[in-house]
């Protein structure tokens, strides 16, 4: 009798356990299915992120893909860049050799091969004390003109040198010495100039010209030589100029669709007045700007340009700052 109330007991148990047992299987088996579902999802993650870093690598090997160089400004699917301030024209063969934006690219571009333009605003010196008003401040602006033309091109220069890069010290805005030492200095280096700051070509000898219908030129600024390298890229010569803002707008370019813009370089010797309508033959060489290029800059410039009207007005005390 005393067994087999201990067998029903210890069939009870086992029984109970079993069930326990049960319970426990089925609770592991309902947690581990959101589990499944979280690591599938970042599983689908993972080969979503993989897939569009490929992509991207492949976008930036293409990018990469040109015999001399490549352009790192913004391109469709490129996160890492350098940020592009410059309106651009480029030949067809120089945008093949550097992987240039097709957008850049313009047939119509003459005598060079690539040119860049943007408004650059001075950083180092700014003038205070316009009509006698401390507070009314004027930092100056210049249309920056950035050329690449071939090296075997024979440009009229003053000075055949591989390099012209006058330097740019700041703080010498501040300090203003006499006359007596101006002379001094100059002299000085006339006889052993410092590297570098001989110029390249004489300081009015390029400018920017209107080009009209039956091919005579009327110039709009005088364009002065910032810089000079021989050989910036292989073959390829480097140069800058700074025109005063204003004068492209005022061409109304924008206006007359057959009306263009060309940057042309004078004989060293030349001795036509400046203001003088001029043909295309009287030039040494000629950088023909394309017309829809022509268009861009002359936006540039009447958009971001010096407004001395603005300025006027905050010297005289009729707009405050």
């Amino acid at each position: 009798m005393r067994k087999s109330v201990w067998s029903r007991a210890y069939d009870t148990r086992f029984f109970l356990n079993k069930i326990f047992v049960f319970f426990v299987i089925l609770s592991s088996s309902s947690q581990s299915h959101p589990l499944q579902k979280i690591s599938s999802t970042k599983a689908a993650v993972v080969d979503t992120k993989s897939n569009e870093v490929k992509e991207r690598q492949k976008l930036e090997q293409s990018y990469r893909s040109c015999p001399n160089g490549h352009y790192g400004g913004p391109r469709p699917g490129r996160v890492r860049y350098t940020k592009d301030p410059w309106i651009w024209v480029v030949t067809p063969e120089f945008a093949a050799k550097y992987c240039m934006p097709e957008a850049f690219i313009d047939p119509d571009l003459k005598g060079a091969e690539a040119v860049a333009v943007k408004i650059r605003e001075e950083q180092d010196e700014e003038i205070c004390g316009w009509g006698d008003r401390v507070e009314v401040c004027n930092k100056a602006r210049s249309l920056r003109f950035e050329i690449y033309i071939k090296g075997e091109v024979k440009l009229p220069k003053e000075n055949d040198l591989p390099y012209y890069m006058p330097a740019i010290l700041p703080s010498v805005f501040l300090i203003s010495n006499n006359m007596f030492d101006q002379e001094k200095v100059r002299k000085k280096n006339q006889q052993n100039p410092k590297p570098g700051v001989k110029p390249i070509f004489k300081a009015s000898q390029v400018g920017l010209y209107l080009l009209s219908e039956d091919k005579t030129t009327i110039q709009l600024s005088e364009i002065y030589n910032e810089s000079f390298f021989k050989d910036i890229f292989y073959g390829i010569d480097f140069m800058s100029f700074d025109s005063i803002t204003g004068v492209v707008k005022k061409s109304k370019i924008s206006d007359q669709t057959n009306l263009g813009l060309v940057i042309a370089f004078r004989p060293v010797n030349d001795k036509i007045p400046y203001a003088q309508q001029r043909k295309l033959g009287d030039f040494e060489h000629v950088v023909y700007l394309p017309n829809q290029f022509a268009r861009k800059v002359s936006e540039l410039d009447s958009h971001a340009g010096d407004d001395i009207q603005e300025l006027a007005k905050r010297a005289l005390g009729l707009r405050k700052n």
